[in-house]
């Protein structure tokens, strides 16, 4: 697995998570009979980014040719995906692999019998990287302004080092 630790990336999660929940929206007015396998193949896209995003909040990244593959294994390592959606997941990714680079199609009732499973593991995990990047805003929160004074988002100076609470936020240090 080649799987590289780095800074956590909050402002391209966010990205990540904006560009899924447009193709996500965009993949509901797909005709399910009609365009199956573009179907199929956008859940995979928006799952994909939404588990891409979670891990760059968490400060992970897959690299190499099988890093689809080893962002599910991640994903499921780190409980971010249970084994059910692993393995849904993994099946997405073999179907849209077949079809890009094989031309093969995914049949209606594919999707007739997995659509809601699909649909419920991108509601779950929409909602998690939400609440991820929400945790991680809050985390992150403290910087350095221009004036070197220690601030939070909004530009409130602190009172006390970094190891004193937040005099408006309790849950900040």
């Amino acid at each position: 697995m080649m799987i590289i630790k780095i800074t956590p990336d909050i402002e391209r999660a966010k990205s990540i998570i904006k560009r899924a929940e447009e193709r996500e929206n965009f993949t509901k007015n797909i005709d399910s009979i009609r365009f199956t396998s573009i179907k199929v193949e956008n859940y995979y896209e928006v799952i994909k980014e939404f588990l891409v995003s979670l891990n760059l909040i968490k400060g992970l990244k897959t690299i190499n040719e099988n890093a689809h593959k080893e962002l599910i294994e991640l994903s499921s390592k780190n409980n971010i995906i249970n084994e059910q959606e692993s393995r849904l997941i993994d099946d997405l990714r073999i179907k849209r692999n077949k079809l890009l680079y094989e031309g093969k199609s995914i049949e209606s009732i594919y999707l007739t019998n997995n659509e809601d499973k699909i649909l419920s593991a991108i509601k779950r995990l929409k909602i998690q990287a939400k609440n991820n990047l929400r945790w991680n805003w809050n985390k992150l929160q403290h910087y350095t302004n221009k004036k070197s004074q220690l601030t939070d988002y909004k530009g409130i100076s602190s009172v006390g080092d970094i190891f004193t609470k937040h005099p408006r936020n309790p849950g900040l240090i």
